[in-house]
């Protein structure tokens, strides 16, 4: 302050992974809007199984596969449960395992840049440590605010 904003509420973890309370008041708006591309790289690393286990913000996340040939989404929903339906346009995602005795679903994933889902995770991991502890890890800071940096490593 006052030369950067505190108008928004940045979450600790990101809301793609659930409705969560925990709020940063140290990450101002810029850093925010800067964290919220890592978290396009976190929710396509994660890919369907934030669909499959119902991890979302307000309700289950569509997932749609590159090319758009596996395709999960909530259908559904009843007093005690939520619907999933998983399409499969090239019928070769799902294949059973005799040995395993189970269904494999195998699919491709979003691009994502690997670097920015560990940067987003020492990002939350950076949030959580006391105020008091932060200084010893400004080499981290530098690591997630800064590409040029990360040559360093």
């Amino acid at each position: 302050m006052p030369d950067v904003k505190f108008k928004s509420d940045p979450h600790i973890i990101p809301q793609l992974m659930g409705i969560n309370y925990g709020v940063s008041d140290y990450e101002c708006d810029s850093c925010n809007f800067y964290f919220s591309k890592f978290e396009t790289h976190f929710a396509d690393y994660l890919g369907l199984t934030r669909t499959v286990h119902a991890v979302g913000r307000n309700k289950i996340p569509k997932f749609k596969s590159p090319a758009q040939t596996l395709i999960a989404a909530q259908t559904g929903k009843d007093a005690n449960s939520e619907f999933l339906t998983i399409s499969d346009e090239n019928k070769q995602n799902f294949q059973f395992n005799p040995e395993q005795k189970c269904w494999e679903i195998r699919y491709a994933k979003n691009t994502y840049i690997p670097l920015k889902v560990y940067q987003i995770l020492l990002k939350i991991a950076l949030a959580t440590l006391p105020a008091h502890e932060v200084k010893h890890y400004d080499y981290l800071k530098k690591f997630i605010l800064n590409d040029g940096y990360i040559d360093y490593f």
